[in-house]
């Protein structure tokens, strides 16, 4: 296979069953986009966006002496067993052994470079571990050395972070830092390079101090920090996902766009993508409104204030739920001439309700109040308003305000009005009431049956008295001259009979005669008058008494509607309103 010039070497590192082999490297160079990847080191082309990194330089021993061998020499070692083309000898099932410098495990270093291809270190294990361990950790290294050739970074990662948990090796660290670089996380490679030297023996890191000062200068030219502030002390950030609870000093973050994420509790999330350059610091004020909530109040009565902790908001009726922070509030209702409400609710989820019933002051302040004079056209009506009975004359102070008027008398229908009371002056009202069915059927009745017989009494009784009057006038004057002329004859009678000088027979016989026959019709003369009388009387009652009759008969259309006039007042005018 031809094979580009341009492209660095590379050293494969693998544990083998008869210690550490390695592919040296060789007069041959690897075309840019391969790499090598198996058992047995087939090559296996790869994409060309993935970051390369080399690791280089091997101090290992030749597995058969206690001696350490250099590089070159540990190169040409672990290269024993390939043929002309390059292939590894297979693996046998024996563990790996492993060698030591100096009674201090033989390490594997190498040289983070921009521009090269990944090649994955062996990894050696302390003797104190124990054999079934040792080989845990190794199998980790090996899959870790085979996810990587095959450009699975992540799966990689996860491997050489279970062969580092097993060994705490800290060369495995290295491993660690390239994965994270060639996945673009800058920040993590460096933690772990600075975490390398904190833990690696001092000698190494003095033998690989130019190595790790390169690395940092690239890494940090490639890390930016996100200075952030918030309104919010206790407030959790996250950055691309991932929580950062030390941020207050500056977030440090890889170059690019990055997505900041700041929450606390009872606040709206603030979001925001931050554009990162290396070496600089990206200022980012996160301010996070309380999160918001809503009440909901029902009040009956119009035009009452409604405030949220002091602060008016609006007047009833609120016909859409109050937008407020969530948490506790105090909400208040109010209304001149009336007792407040007052309430402390939470408001949280999905809101909170408020039912308000405000009560008539006791009493209505002068100054505050109304007044209401009413004029009903039934006598004996009663008022209420807003189902609270209030004199009819005005005398009591009231709300002002909107309210429902209700007029009501026995026997009528009710009267229902909505009516607006302004404060410091009367309002005046005329109102006409109506019967019910069944009362106008009846009085309408009682006025007919009224008149019918004042009619007929009248009719009656007056011709009677008229009658009995004429024949009275008749009878007593003839029963009187009757009487008379009969007390005339019985004095010539006795007369005649004390003295015959001055009466003569003939005389006194004419005056008996005609005493006579008046006593004959003097009775029937005394019962004319008599019935005459009594026709009168009895005439003159039916009479005056079809005459009261009529008089006090309801009208037969005293619920019909008369033309009327009707003044209201109100605190917009006044209103003028009739009926024909």
């Amino acid at each position: 296979m031809r094979h580009a010039r341009q492209h660095r070497p590379i050293a494969l590192l693998r544990l083998r069953s008869g210690g550490l082999r390695a592919l040296h490297r060789s007069s041959r160079r690897l075309p840019r986009g391969l790499r090598l990847r198996g058992r047995r080191g087939r090559l296996v082309r790869h994409p060309r966006q993935h970051r390369p990194i080399a690791l280089l330089r091997l101090l290992v021993s030749d597995g058969s002496a206690g001696e350490p061998s250099g590089p070159r020499e540990g190169a040409r070692q672990a290269g024993r067993g390939r043929g002309a083309s390059g292939t590894v000898a297979p693996r046998s099932s024996t563990a790996p052994s492993l060698s030591f410098v100096d009674g201090v495990p033989a390490i594997v270093t190498f040289h983070l470079r921009s521009c090269s291809v990944v090649a994955v270190l062996a990894l050696a294990l302390a003797p104190a571990i124990a054999g079934a361990q040792s080989v845990s950790a190794s199998e980790h290294f090996d899959r870790g050395v085979h996810l990587s050739g095959e450009g699975d970074l992540r799966g990689a990662l996860a491997e050489f972070r279970a062969a580092y948990d097993a060994s705490q090796n800290p060369e495995v660290l290295f491993n660690l830092a390239a994965t994270h670089e060639n996945l673009n996380e800058y920040v993590e490679a460096r933690e772990l390079i600075e975490r390398y030297q904190r833990l690696a023996p001092p000698s190494a890191v003095a033998r690989h101090r130019a190595e790790i000062v390169a690395a940092l200068a690239r890494l940090n030219a490639r890390i930016g920090t996100i200075a952030l502030t918030a309104d919010v002390p206790d407030a959790t950030v996250e950055v691309d996902g991932v929580a950062r609870r030390e941020w207050r000093d500056g977030i440090p973050v890889s170059v690019g766009r990055r997505r900041v994420v700041v929450t606390a509790p009872g606040r709206e999330a603030f979001r925001a993508e931050v554009e990162v350059v290396g070496g600089q610091r990206a200022a980012v004020a996160a301010t996070l409104p309380r999160t918001r909530s809503t009440i909901q109040v029902a009040c009956e009565l119009s035009g009452a204030a409604v405030r949220v902790d002091g602060q008016e908001v609006a007047r009833t009726p609120v016909e859409s739920p109050l937008s407020v922070t969530e948490g506790r509030h105090l909400v208040e209702v109010a209304h001149p001439g009336y007792e407040s409400f007052r309430a402390e609710v939470e408001a949280s989820g999905v809101g909170a309700r408020v039912a308000a019933t405000l009560r008539w002051a006791e009493p209505v302040p002068e100054s505050e109040g109304a007044h209401l004079v009413l004029r009903a056209s039934e006598p004996g009506a009663h008022a209420t308003l807003d189902g609270r009975r209030v004199p009819m004359d005005g005398s009591a102070a009231v709300p002002p305000g909107r309210h429902t008027l209700r007029v009501e008398r026995e026997e009528f229908l009710p009267v229902v009005r909505a009516v607006d009371l302004p404060a410091g002056r009367p309002t005046r009202l005329d109102l006409r009431l109506e019967p019910t069915p069944a009362h106008r059927a009846e009085v309408e009745g009682r006025s007919r049956r009224m008149r019918t017989a004042g009619w007929l009494a009248l009719g009656i009784g007056a011709p009677v008295a008229i009658g009995g009057a004429i024949w009275l006038g008749l009878a007593v004057p003839q029963y009187t001259n009757s009487v008379n002329a009969r007390d005339a004859n019985l004095v010539v009678i006795r007369q005649c009979e004390s003295s015959t000088v001055s009466c003569t027979p003939e005389r006194s016989r004419a005056a008996f005669d005609d005493n006579r026959a008046i006593d004959a019709r003097l009775d029937g003369e005394l019962t004319a008058a008599v019935v005459s009388g009594v026709l009168t009387g009895v005439g003159l009652v039916g009479a005056i008494t079809g005459l009261v009759l009529l008089v006090n008969a309801p009208p037969g259309d005293r619920f019909e509607r008369a033309p009327t006039w009707y003044l209201g007042l109100s605190p917009g005018g006044a209103g003028v309103s009739g009926r024909f």
